[in-house]
């Protein structure tokens, strides 16, 4: 069953699981962003937000996550550390169900330089400086410029280096 960590009308729970991806681009670190214009995704302006999605049935977390950001952006990457989870309660505009939904996030490394190619839920990626993916998610309501500065915290803590 596929579906086991999606809401639905019966079952109002979703698990999500992501990535903060960060890159060294000429000493300078990037960040992997999503992008849905406004036309694509039927809204009123156009949004950014980290590569994420729907935890399958008996899938780990960091599974969930590392396959999340190939499926969405195309670029492989591998998982340096935990940064926690966001809990949010919302009406699923698309369908009309309440949801209660925990989203997992990771921040990861690319394991290979890949040429970025969305899927059919987005309309684009890209590699952004770290005032430019925190400006973008500033009007994000999934707190993902938190997830990023945590990111960030947690890089500088662990003495990681970026590729």
């Amino acid at each position: 069953m596929k579906t086991l960590f999606r809401a639905s009308k019966d079952w109002p729970y979703h698990v999500s699981s992501g990535c903060v991806v960060v890159r060294k681009n000429a000493d300078q670190l990037k960040i992997l962003l999503l992008h849905r214009d406004a036309n694509f995704a039927k809204r009123d302006v156009d949004s950014y937000h980290l590569p994420k999605g729907t935890v399958e049935a008996n899938e780990p977390l960091e599974h969930a996550a590392v396959r999340e950001v190939e499926e969405e952006s195309g670029q492989p990457v591998r998982i340096i550390g935990y940064l926690g989870g966001v809990h949010s309660e919302f009406t699923n505009p698309y369908v009309n169900e309440h949801w209660d939904r925990v989203v997992h996030y990771f921040v990861a490394m690319p394991t290979r330089k890949a040429t970025l190619a969305t899927d059919h839920e987005h309309s684009g990626a890209a590699w952004f400086s770290i005032p430019e993916a925190l400006k973008h998610l500033e009007q994000n309501p999934k707190q993902e410029k938190m997830i990023v500065e945590r990111a960030l915290q947690y890089i500088d803590t662990f003495g990681l280096k970026p590729q």
